[in-house]
Formats: C-alpha cells, sequence, structure tokens
C-alpha cells in the first residue's frame, strides 16, 4: 500500500507507522530509500497531490517537449492552509510516488548547525542538484530533486516589513536567484508550505517563482465519514454518521489524532482482560486487523483532541449538498 509504485488513489495515512519529518532537515529525506510513507489525502489534499505531480512530471517527462515549445516548466509551488492539513504529507507522499530526492529546510534549524539563512538555501540546493543529476544518471532519465521550504514566511518575509532582519532579506534574494535568476539551477523543483500566504515577500509570488499555488481546506463532511468508515469498520453507518458530524471543523491531522486515541484505547481494553486480551490483541495486530472500537472510544477521543483550527471559536456552519 505504500510502495513508490502505488497509485495515487491508494494511498492512505497509516497513524501508526507514519511519523512527520523528522531527519536533519538539511539532509537527505531519500523517497527512493524510504518506503511505506502513506498519506490520507482527503479534502484539497487530492488536488494538491496532482498539482504538484503535474509538475514534477512538467520538468521530467515532458520536459523536452515543453523546451521545444519554448515553455519553461513550472519553478515551484506554494502550499498553504491552516495547520495540520496536510502539506508536509502532499510533498512526501509526491516524492514516494514517483521515488524522487527530497531534501526539507524547516525554520526551526535556521542558523542552526552553523551558516546563514541565504548559505543554508545555497547549500541545500546544490545538494538537491547533485542529488537529481545521481539519480538521472542511474535511471537513463531526467529526474528532479524536491527541495521543500516548510514555514517559508519565518525565512522569507515581506522586506518591507520594519521587523524583518536583514538575514532574513538576504534570504529573499537568494532564494529568488536559485529559482528564478540567471542561472536557475536545473531539475530542482522547490515547493513551500505556510499558513500565512500573505505574510510572504511579493517577490516570491510572481510569474516564474511559487507561480503555482494550492489551497489546502479543512476536510468536508463526505471527507469525514470517509475517514470513518475507514477507521471505524465495526461501527453502523449511524455511529460513522455521527463521528463524522462531530467531527466539524477538523484538519487532517486532527482526524488522524482522533484515530490514534481511539485505537489506544482499545488497545488498553484489551490488555485489561488479561494475557489472553493481549495475545488476542497482538493477534489481531499482526494480521493487520485493527482493534475493535465503540462509540464511546469516539466520543471520548473527539472530545479530548478537538479541532485545532478552531479552538477557542463557534466551529461554522457547514453546507452540505444534495449528494452528501
Amino acid at each position: 500500500m505504500g510502495g513508490g509504485g502505488a497509485e495515487p488513489s491508494s494511498l492512505r495515512v497509516d497513524a501508526f507507522g507514519s511519523s512527520p519529518l523528522s531527519s536533519p532537515t538539511d539532509g537527505l529525506i531519500a523517497g527512493a530509500a524510504r518506503r511505506g510513507v502513506r498519506a490520507f489525502l482527503i479534502g484539497a489534499q487530492r488536488d494538491a497531490f496532482d498539482a504538484l505531480l503535474s509538475v514534477i512530471d512538467a520538468t521530467s517527462t515532458h520536459a523536452q517537449k515543453l523546451r521545444s515549445w519554448r515553455v519553461r516548466p513550472p519553478s515551484g509551488m506554494l502550499l498553504f492552509g491552516p495547520p495540520g492539513t496536510g502539506k508536509t504529507h502532499v510533498v512526501r507522499a509526491v516524492a514516494e510516488e514517483r521515488a524522487l530526492p527530497l531534501f526539507a529546510l524547516s525554520c526551526a534549524e535556521a542558523g542552526s548547525a552553523g551558516g546563514s539563512y541565504a548559505a543554508r538555501l545555497r547549500a541545500l540546493f546544490a545538494k538537491a542538484q547533485t542529488a537529481a543529476e545521481a539519480a538521472s544518471a542511474a535511471r537513463g532519465a531526467l529526474t528532479p530533486a524536491v527541495v521543500f521550504i516548510d514555514e517559508i514566511d519565518a525565512w522569507c518575509p515581506k522586506r518591507s516589513e520594519p521587523a524583518v532582519a536583514a538575514e532574513q532579506v538576504h534570504a529573499v534574494a537568494q532564494l529568488l536567484t536559485l529559482i528564478d535568476g540567471h542561472t536557475p539551477l536545473l531539475g530542482v523543483v522547490t515547493v513551500a508550505a505556510t499558513n500565512r500566504p500573505d505574510a510572504i515577500d511579493e517577490a516570491l509570488r510572481r510569474p516564474g517563482r511559487f507561480e503555482w499555488e494550492v489551497a489546502l481546506g479543512l476536510p468536508t463532511r463526505s471527507h469525514r465519514l470517509a475517514f470513518a468508515r475507514e477507521w471505524s469498520r465495526d461501527s453502523s453507518d449511524a455511529e460513522r454518521s455521527d463521528i463524522a458530524d462531530a467531527t466539524s471543523g477538523f484538519s487532517a491531522a486532527d482526524l488522524l489524532a482522533v484515530g490514534r486515541a481511539v485505537r489506544l484505547a482499545a488497545a488498553a481494553r484489551a490488555a485489561l482482560h488479561g494475557a489472553a486480551g493481549c495475545e488476542a490483541a497482538a493477534e489481531a495486530a499482526n494480521s493487520g486487523e485493527a482493534p475493535a472500537t465503540t462509540l464511546t472510544d469516539w466520543r471520548e477521543a473527539i472530545g479530548s483532541v478537538g479541532s485545532t483550527v478552531l479552538r477557542g471559536v463557534q466551529p461554522p456552519s457547514e453546507t452540505i449538498s444534495w449528494s452528501e
């Protein structure tokens, strides 16, 4: 289910076997070397996944044809949306789908491990270009590498803001040069993510830079219902409908946290039945079966997790279509 050659429609999130990007962010998060990454693509994540695949294909499979038409392939993509909507998962899933070298940079490590913002960007892009060249030579076909800049608003805020540091101003200029300079790096697709697209320097959002922008929204009721069907297979349709209604305003990450909490509660309940219960739970886990859950498990998990996006505010009423 998580191989690099799997069809996009087969991608799912495994909250137990999948973890956030935790490798050093200036190191190779090798899509070709790390298998089993599965993303639960719901709502706008599906659109983002397909759009990023299109950009990858434009810079590899269709690159020669585009050059013959004197059309420059897309240089970058910006993913934006509330926290927990799956921006990082989409990038990782696409890298897995195409088995591409993936390099990531986070503001959490900006300035750490030595070097300025601009120097870190130059070093990361140089590594990505080297990896793309090596992958292309090994496969005998043009294979791009992906550079993922998370929380780009912290790296490259608007230079017109009075509180912007000189290092951030230099980072904006450096990134513009790397993506859209006189000699832009070939074989590198740049993807950035942010919760605050309006906080990014305007120059980065012009054509030739992050010209493709994709919004990732919260799951709709139909998507939450699909999640409930996947994670509560022993529940009735009415109970799954209750779960979908109770998780209005929940992000993809919130839903996964709920699902994880539910299964942990079910596993703990099995353990309370003694060794026999533990053995039964172990057998179910080995066979790939999830532990049996109850509606009480779901209600308690939903109440404890809550919506990270709507904390402190009233969840908006949803418009339900006739098809739903």
